[in-house]
């Protein structure tokens, strides 16, 4: 869904493009997206989003447990599964370009490489948060494994 409006926005266009992506580890980008609701968020829709759908639940763990299922993804933006924003319906990644947020210095390195720029990412948003190794329970690796499965697939992650 998200593929078609680029295409729409881009039309024949797109091809012309260097695509890419950076993509990050399920358990980690869940955790790091609770987290940041939790503190409010950027705006009016983070939130509500947290008021709405997470404050119910006494902690990180109490949601995914009795939280998370197949709909709530797609109720909140920074839920939404990864493959949803660069593959297209068969499950096809159509950027040309994927990289990853846990080797993000090496990514933007390649990036700038195949660019040949020296771009710099800023860090906005940073959430002082313990590492989400120590968080999960088995329960809870178990659950986000089941609802995050394609991202897993798809960009070859483990919980690690």
């Amino acid at each position: 869904r998200f593929v078609s409006f680029y295409k729409q926005v881009f039309g024949d266009r797109y091809s012309d493009f260097f695509t890419f992506t950076i993509v990050r580890n399920p358990w980690d980008r869940l955790y790091s997206a609770y987290k940041f609701l939790e503190k409010g968020g950027i705006n009016i829709h983070d939130k509500n989003a947290f008021d709405i759908h997470l404050s119910i639940y006494k902690d990180f763990e109490d949601f995914v447990l009795n939280g998370l299922n197949e709909k709530i993804i797609w109720e909140i933006m920074h839920f939404i599964p990864q493959y949803e924003f660069v593959c297209d319906k068969n499950g096809k990644i159509i950027v040309d370009y994927v990289g990853k947020f846990d080797n993000l210095n090496k990514s933007l390195d390649e990036i700038n490489d195949i660019l040949k720029s020296d771009f710099e990412l800023e860090h906005h948003n940073k959430t002082d948060k313990k590492d989400y190794k120590y968080i999960y329970t088995t329960e809870m690796i178990e659950k986000v494994h089941q609802i995050y499965q394609k991202d897993i697939d798809i960009f070859e992650y483990n919980f690690k």
